[in-house]
């Protein structure tokens, strides 16, 4: 018995066995199966606790094929076709961004990086008070809606995604989901608040944090240290967005040049001067901007800001001053209002996703998904006002 390439007309080269004598041929071949492709997840983010219906969507994919989500669990896939596999995700201990693993029984696999994101939940905030959840998020009850008026500014979420507080554009707090508490805030009677951050320990029934006006005035709500230091202009509606430092000792507040400006709480001193940051002197441009989670004054500070046209400009302790060109929207109208950076989202690596005007909601950096599906979306109409997330 002789082992030999026996030639097909047509068709490619299959190894094969000829038995001598035989008046003829026989050929045992076996055909490679197609690698399979991983192409998206749908949602694409979901809650920790796990237990989410995703369509996983692709090529080549056979019955009996799993799942792997990260290193942390493999689940069988439920085969639809060769292209989809349904699946269901297991909980996860923290927030996070994973690659997600199809298997098939023949023991090929082919991975999405960063196909999948664990988070809290992530929110679009409409400017009449809606909140419309992304990505699987789960839905959240109640809150404050004025239907017709555009003035809804910020929210904020608990550290354990389970209620929040929205704010309106006279200082009104208004809580939603388990949220039990509606804290008394600086009210103003005009549409000059602009933003809200919570204290790192707040929670559904305990609440404290501050709020922003457009002058730069900062304003402690639920019991929380007073805040000292932080910038004032009277009479200029200039000051945008305030964020938290993640040890709640300070933060910063953005004007909407783009400079930075730290300011303390109680008797903690004050943070760190920023010298570098994406600064337009004389353009209201700077729309909002973020802290990474491991900024601390004792190691550095540093994050990102959002310009109106798409831009998110690394300041700080980021090497990088502008992160990420070109630009990732309309480069041309000021249409974007607001960035979130993902979870554990290092300094030497950040990543997160962008929100314009109209609800859309893209991907920056090199490690996070899209977010799909949106949970709102208003083509040419500017009413989406903040995304909201941990």
């Amino acid at each position: 018995m002789r082992r030999g390439l026996l030639a097909f007309a047509g068709a490619a080269l299959l190894l094969g066995t000829a038995y001598a004598g035989s008046a003829g041929q026989s050929v045992s071949a076996s055909a490679t199966a197609p690698l399979p492709i991983v192409a998206t997840v749908q949602p694409s983010t979901g809650p920790l606790s796990g237990g989410q219906s995703v369509i996983v969507s692709g090529q080549n994919f056979q019955t009996g094929a799993t799942v792997g989500f990260g290193t942390w669990a493999t689940m069988p896939g439920q085969w639809i076709d060769s292209a989809h596999l349904r699946v269901t995700t297991p909980s996860f201990p923290n927030e996070g961004v994973i690659s997600i693993t199809v298997t098939n029984p023949d023991g090929q696999s082919a991975s999405a990086q960063n196909g999948y994101a664990y988070l809290h939940g992530i929110y679009t905030l409409d400017g009449f008070g809606g909140l419309h959840p992304d990505g699987g998020s789960a839905p959240v009850s109640g809150g404050a809606f004025w239907p017709g008026w555009k003035i809804a500014r910020a929210a904020v979420l608990t550290s354990d995604n389970s209620g929040g507080l929205v704010l309106d554009g006279y200082g009104g707090l208004h809580p939603f989901g388990s949220m039990t508490v509606q804290p008394a805030a600086a009210y103003f009677g005009w549409d000059i608040a602009r933003d809200v951050a919570l204290l790192p320990a707040s929670s559904i029934f305990e609440a404290q944090g501050y709020t922003l006006d457009g002058w730069g005035g900062v304003h402690a709500f639920g019991g929380a240290p007073p805040p000292h230091g932080f910038a004032y202009w009277p009479g200029w509606s200039i000051a945008k967005k305030i964020r938290l430092l993640p040890d709640g000792t300070g933060g910063y507040v953005l004007d909407g040049y783009g400079g930075l400006h730290g300011f303390a709480v109680g008797s903690n001193p004050m943070p760190p001067l920023i010298t570098t940051y994406a600064y337009w002197g004389g353009s209201d441009i700077a729309r909002d901007f973020a802290i990474a989670y491991n900024s601390s004054a004792a190691t550095g500070i540093g994050g990102v800001t959002l310009d109106g046209l798409g831009g998110v400009h690394a300041f700080g302790n980021v090497n990088s001053v502008t992160l990420f060109p070109p630009y990732i929207g309309s480069s041309v109208r000021d249409t974007f209002r607001a960035l979130t950076l993902a979870p554990q989202a290092p300094l030497a690596d950040l990543a997160g996703w962008t929100m314009d005007g109209y609800g859309g909601i893209y991907p920056f950096g090199r490690w996070v998904p899209p977010v799909r599906p949106l949970g709102g979306q208003w083509p040419n109409w500017d009413i989406a006002v903040s995304l909201v997330a941990q």
